[in-house]
């Protein structure tokens, strides 16, 4: 197709013109608003129609916030594409007049003789454009067009950009221009460097607000472009787009555009980045430990960078347990290498971020786990009745470096070269364990704040492959599930993914790959999902876990979006705070003030424990809506009776003692008859008592049978008990009973006080100032729950005789290892939802939180947990 035939015969005219402002009497308008009403009473003046017979724009780049400048003078270019230079200088001349009234702001420095143009003019000029690999059509003001996805406005294609520059010619040329589609199919934009412009203006002439919106900045085409030169040459000084005025869709037609390299260069912006990291992490007190002068230490790291060259410093590697067996290896960078993994994340990420697809919601910004859930569940309610769940085999270790390398090289401008050869080095960072060289391969770095960005963009070719194939995918880095109308689809979704990640050197992990239906339940990020799941349950059950910090002797810090646990300068953990619903700690370890301050703004409370499992304190942010209800609580609380306060006591032990009854009668139906029938007199003589104390003796009573019951059924001996002993430790079952408890009354006294709640407002319990009575009394319904989950742990073999030490005085006490596999199987207990409930327990107690707030704002009857 040869363009140059059909544009060879066009001709426009152009001249430039320079304004010097006197006085900024529009200070909030936007440059090119003002520059059109000039060019409007100039055209008018001169017998010409502004919309038709020229337009303009500026001759650098005007940002969005740019304001006029008194003393500050501007050139702008006119461009004629019909008229001949006598009507241009008419033109020229009502300029000139307009100006020359002070009362119009502006003083009229040149102007410069119409200059004719045509193709074989810019060609000329332009002759090194020939060949490029890479164009880079760098707007100056505002493109504006629809874009086919609002949700990523962004978004232009090859073929849409060209018939934005068919339609600008043809508004001033009888044009016969042939199908521009197959030189759109040999074309590959990149649309995610350029911003969105947006801007109103209330015009004094005709009162109404005009908005100028449309994308500015660097737009990268690549492909066979050289049957495309002319048109872009052309478009470069007639612009883009139907619309005239204001300027808009102007760009300059580039070979080489660089966009990250130039960052490389700014050692003030560089600096400025590395303050602003050290302001949101906790990396500044590492880099006091190596460095005596921070600011040398940030200009020899930036020459670095700029020279697009880093020492080889390895990164200290150490495989951490994971939750649910087997280790990953977590990588700690030398302080110089995270800053410079930061600094070119920051960069990076919001440009990267445009390219990936709505179905990846793992580290990304303003995505989140509730939002995957709505997508879920808007899907289920589409008809999507299958579910294909999955995730990748040990993914981060096996990233291919090579496949990498080409997609970032794919998707950045080819002129960021230094940058390009930055991220090969990151992605090659020397691993060294236990002081030896671990030869590496493959895989990023688990402790690199560069892996989870390279990660989604690795994994974006898998996005773009299964939405190509019309299925229904939601991912969360290397964990997804898969949406279908039935059996057969999920199962050819199945293969086609596994096809799809072999190309990417991939496998899926079989052993977790299952199709299912929708109404058996599944799980994904912490939500569940299901019939039966009350949608209160889920919009309040938060999809992220407690963080029990057991190891003492530990740093808690920031990085960011993450918290770290370090010790003696070695990385142990690091676990994004959107996966963070509350920190316990637990013995002597330390927390940074930033990471206080993180929690504080993210509404995650912190709280500190002895080592042995006692409460003391809950950091935990508050706001005004918190005291508002704290008052609102005091004052229902001292408005009961005695009467009152009875009832209620009644119903809280009723609830508990009816939870066991229920629980004994499903599970040992032909063994609990003497104790079912204790707890049903208890029940009956608990609903006749007058007074707390007596509510208080019968419960005594019936817990006294229920110990005895649940004890007898450990199938190990020495896990037998003679009664119940709080807090004294003498055997096994008593200290491993007190613990699940502890988690038990720490969750709900976090949940109580998250809410704003006061926690010492209770009724059954002591009313003493250092005693959560009201976080005591919801304790209650649900203490079976934790003797179920401990008669699991025991029978199941899961913890042992041998996981206990005795101390010098008797006490028993879980080591160290074992505090951690009962933590891991709480969190799945919170996650467990029994066929008697109507949520998971995590669920549950939420909702029973919320239950007493209703009671605080109602007035109505307290609700209470009760199974079945």
């Amino acid at each position: 197709m040869d363009l140059r035939h059909h544009l060879a015969g066009l001709r426009w005219h152009l001249c430039t013109a320079e304004l010097r402002n006197l006085r900024n009497t529009f200070a909030r308008e936007h440059p090119l608003f003002i520059f059109q009403a000039i060019s409007n009473h100039a055209a008018r003046a001169a017998g010409l129609e502004p919309t038709r017979d020229l337009f303009f724009h500026p001759d650098s780049l005007l940002e969005q916030g740019a304001t006029i400048h008194r003393g500050t003078s501007y050139r702008l270019t006119y461009v004629f594409p019909r008229l001949e230079p006598v009507a241009i200088d008419r033109f020229r001349h009502a300029l000139a007049t307009h100006l020359a009234d002070p009362a119009h702001n502006f003083e009229l420095l040149a102007t410069s003789a119409p200059r004719p143009r045509r193709l074989d003019d810019l060609l000329a000029e332009q002759s090194d454009l020939a060949g490029a690999e890479e164009l880079c059509l760098d707007f100056l003001t505002p493109l504006p067009f629809t874009p086919k996805d609002k949700k990523r406005d962004w978004l232009l294609d090859p073929a849409a950009l060209l018939e934005l520059l068919r339609r600008r010619l043809q508004r001033f040329y009888d044009l016969d221009l042939p199908d521009l589609a197959p030189l759109a199919a040999d074309l590959r934009l990149l649309p995610y460097y350029w911003e969105l412009f947006t801007r109103t203006h209330d015009s004094k002439s005709t009162g109404q607000r005009q908005q100028l919106i449309g994308r500015i900045g660097p737009l990268y085409l690549r492909g066979a472009l050289g049957p495309l030169l002319p048109l872009l040459l052309v478009c470069q000084e007639l612009h883009a787009g139907r619309r005239i005025a204001n300027g808009q869709g102007h760009y300059r037609l580039l070979r080489e555009r660089p966009f990250f390299d130039p960052h490389l260069d700014d050692l003030p912006g560089f600096c400025e980045t590395m303050a602003e990291t050290c302001r949101q992490s906790d990396i500044a007190r590492e880099i006091d430990e190596t460095s005596l002068d921070r600011e040398a230490l940030y200009a020899d790291l930036q020459r670095e960078l700029a020279a697009g060259r880093l020492r080889a410093r390895p990164a200290r590697g150490l495989h951490v347990p994971k939750r649910r067996g087997g280790d990953r290896l977590i990588a700690t960078l030398a302080p110089e290498d995270y800053l410079a993994h930061k600094f070119l994340q920051r960069r990076l990420a919001p440009v990267l971020d445009r390219m990936f697809e709505e179905s990846s919601v793992g580290f990304r910004p303003h995505r989140s786990r509730e939002e995957a859930g709505r997508m879920i569940r808007r899907l289920c309610d589409e008809g999507f009745c299958h579910v294909l769940e999955s995730d990748i085999a040990a993914f981060f270790d096996q990233v291919d470096w090579d496949i990498l390398t080409a997609r970032l090289a794919d998707h950045l401008p080819l002129a960021d070269r230094r940058t390009l050869a930055l991220l090969r080095q990151v992605i090659e960072t020397p691993l060294e364990l236990a002081g030896k060289p671990l030869p590496r391969e493959r895989g990023l770095l688990q402790g690199s704040p560069l892996s989870p960005l390279l990660a989604n963009l690795y994994l974006d070719a898998l996005d773009e492959a299964v939405r190509a194939r019309g299925y229904q995918l939601i991912r969360y880095a290397d964990d997804f599930l898969v949406l279908t109308r039935g059996p057969e689809e999920a199962q050819q979704a199945w293969r086609d993914i596994r096809d799809i990640l072999a190309g990417l050197k991939l496998e899926l992990k079989e052993e977790k790959t299952r199709v299912a239906p929708v109404d058996l339940g599944f799980s994904f990020l912490g939500l569940s999902f299901g019939p039966g799941m009350d949608e209160d349950y889920i919009n309040n059950a938060s999809a992220s876990k407690t963080l029990f910090v057991r190891s003492e002797f530990v740093f808690l810090g920031l990085d960011y979006d993450s918290l770290i646990v370090r010790r003696g300068g070695q990385l142990l953990e690091r676990l994004p705070l959107r996966q963070i619903s509350e920190i316990v700690v637990l013995g002597a370890n330390t927390v940074s003030t930033a990471l206080l301050h993180r929690c504080g703004k993210d509404n995650i409370p912190v709280s500190f424990c002895s080592a042995a499992g006692y409460y003391h304190t809950t950091l935990r942010p508050d706001s005004r809506r918190h005291f508002i209800l704290a008052g609102k609580h005091l004052q229902r609380f001292t408005t009961l009776t005695p009467e009152d306060l009875v009832t209620l006591a009644a119903r809280i032990v009723s609830a508990k003692l009816h939870n066991y009854l229920s629980w004994f009668s499903e599970r040992w139906p032909s063994e609990a008859d003497e104790t079912r029938h204790e707890l049903e007199t208890a029940i009956a003589a608990v609903s006749k008592a007058v007074s707390i104390e007596a509510i208080r003796g019968f419960e005594g009573l019936a817990a006294r049978h229920v110990f005895r019951f649940v004890n007898d059924r450990c199938a190990d001996e020495a896990f037998r008990a003679g009664g119940r002993r709080k807090r004294e430790k003498q055997d096994r079952f008593n200290s491993l009973l007190d613990f699940a408890y502890f988690l038990l009354f720490t969750r709900l006294n976090v949940l109580v006080r998250g809410r704003g709640l006061n926690p010492y407002l209770g009724v059954l319990h002591s009313h003493k100032d250092n005693y959560e009575s009201l976080v005591c009394d919801l304790q209650e319904p649900f203490r079976c729950r934790m003797d179920r989950f401990v008669l699991k742990l025991l029978n199941r073999a899961v913890i042992r005789p041998e996981h206990f030490h005795q101390d010098g005085e008797g006490r028993y006490s879980l080591e160290g290892p074992a505090v951690g596999l009962v933590l891991e199987h709480f969190e799945r207990e919170m996650d467990t939802r029994l066929s008697r409930d109507g949520g998971t327990l995590k669920q549950t107690l939420i909702a029973q939180v919320h239950a007493v707030e209703q009671w605080v704002h109602d007035g109505g009857e307290l609700k209470l947990f009760r199974a079945g």
